[in-house]
């Protein structure tokens, strides 16, 4: 049995699983199988998977019916046979040939969840856009209160993490946008703690057609309910974080309480926005006694 499964959920996206693919066989580590589950409508991933298989030990598995992303992520981590799980979404790959081993080492000491840092590039020009690490305030943060995950997410896209298969943890398919920081959420609660690598280990994308949060990223009535629904999840009494979990929600959407009809809104949710059209209007009204002072000074 392998100690590490790479675990690869793929839709379609042929080019993006074969430079994944690529950067596997450059690794030096070799204890590991590639699992790969795919939810593609066509076989350009079937056929990628053939061009590989006399170079990695992969085991491939075609979703009929499709399962949609997070029962895809999961089916994979199920099937996986390795100790350590490691996803790498197929439009990602490794950054370094030692990546691999970096990830058993994050474990190796008894953990049951880590991360590394990253790069992300921008798509499809492929140009390096920021290093993602977080502070140490925020790794702190994630280590007293994972909760705070759902609110700002300071690790970062699923294939920078690595865990034990046997952590209960898995992708909620209730979920699409928040899918992932749901997840970390309650796997660093689960796990009670976590390891972290500063090296970026992991290349990935930013602005694919593919991905789900530029995918559901303007979905006004998706954000509104997967807030509620991770607020509720967290099952937490901390008023301060409660209150900054919706604010930073309601300034983005300029939500009205009109926009959370047909929800079961947290008393908390509806105080926020409430406050927040207060003072949109306040300012409103502000800027315009501003501009009348200017006119008659002129």
């Amino acid at each position: 049995m392998p100690l590490i499964s790479v675990c690869i959920p793929t839709f379609e996206q042929p080019e993006e699983l074969r430079r994944a693919l690529e950067s596997v066989c450059l690794q030096t580590f070799t204890d590991f199988e590639v699992v790969i589950t795919d939810d593609s409508m066509t076989d350009s991933v079937e056929q990628v998977v053939v061009e590989f298989r006399d170079r990695l030990p992969i085991r491939y598995f075609r979703n009929r019916p499709s399962l949609g992303p997070a029962q895809n992520w999961n089916s994979g981590i199920d099937r996986a046979e390795g100790e350590i799980i490691k996803m790498l979404h197929n439009d990602d790959w490794f950054g370094t040939p030692n990546a691999l081993f970096m990830f058993a080492k994050l474990l190796s000491g008894g953990a049951e969840f880590g991360f590394s840092a990253g790069h992300r590039f921008w798509y499809p020009s492929q140009s390096v856009v920021r290093l993602v690490k977080p502070s140490a305030e925020e790794l702190t943060a994630i280590g007293k209160k994972p909760y705070r995950l759902l609110t700002l997410n300071s690790i970062g896209v699923p294939s920078v993490t690595v865990f034990r298969r046997s952590l209960a943890a898995r992708f909620d398919p209730n979920l699409k946008w928040a899918v992932d920081v749901e997840f970390y959420a309650r796997a660093v609660k689960e796990a009670g703690g976590f390891e972290y690598c500063p090296e970026p280990l992991v290349n990935f994308t930013l602005g694919s057609p593919h991905q789900l949060t530029a995918k559901y990223w303007r979905d006004r009535r998706l954000r509104i309910y997967e807030h509620i629904y991770t607020y509720r999840s967290a099952g937490v009494r901390d008023f301060r974080w409660s209150v900054v979990h919706f604010w930073s929600l309601a300034g983005d959407l300029k939500l009205q309480l009109r926009d959370l009809k047909g929800f079961s809104v947290p008393f908390v949710m509806v105080a926020v926005v409430a406050g927040q059209i207060i003072l949109r209007q306040l300012n409103t009204i502000i800027l315009g006694i501003g501009r009348k002072i200017n006119a008659t000074r002129k």
